[in-house]
């Protein structure tokens, strides 16, 4: 019973004999989320991922960071990506290719489920271009600058069903 407990992979109810009823209610690991960067487009995000109650590390020298009241902050060379678990997040955001292309590196190995990098589509690929030399990347493209919201979760509908090891996006706000 224990081993089929651990294995859900949502809420249950059970009934022994009509005697003995138990509610298992399965509590998922909160989702963290990795910042990689210091500068003024952190802010607006920090505060979206606050309403939605994730956990939020920062990765970038502390003394950098600007109202890190209930923040984790980690500097950049404390940051350990085994720490990064199946139910995190990365995105990276410090505005400087090479410093993105670094961290990429670092993430490489990671068990974070989604990569997120800030910018232009051209800056995606030269990353992954630059990056191609020292990994065996097979990357695609699925969303394009200007699709809604309801446009890439259309393209994402379309897409072949398979295992994904990372997904690296290309995310900018105007």
């Amino acid at each position: 019973f224990a081993k089929e407990i651990e294995s859900l992979e949502k809420s249950k109810n059970y009934n022994f004999n009509n005697k003995i009823s138990i509610f298992v209610e399965k509590i998922l690991t909160p989702i963290q989320v990795y910042i990689f960067g210091n500068q003024y487009d952190i802010y607006p995000l920090i505060e979206l991922l606050k309403m939605l109650y994730w956990e939020i590390i920062i990765v970038s020298e502390p003394s950098k960071i600007k109202n890190s009241e209930g923040l984790t902050i980690i500097s950049t060379t404390d940051f350990l990506p085994e720490k990064i678990n199946e139910n995190s997040a990365c995105l990276l955001m410090s505005h400087s290719l090479e410093t993105d292309k670094t961290n990429l590196r670092k993430l490489s190995n990671a068990k974070s489920k989604y990569i997120g990098m800030l910018g232009p589509k051209i800056r995606s690929e030269r990353i992954i271009s630059e990056l191609k030399t020292e990994y065996k990347l097979h990357w695609k493209l699925h969303a394009k600058t200007g699709d809604t919201t309801k446009q890439v979760y259309q393209a994402i509908q379309q897409l072949e069903p398979k295992k994904y090891d990372v997904v690296v996006t290309s995310v900018g706000v105007n």
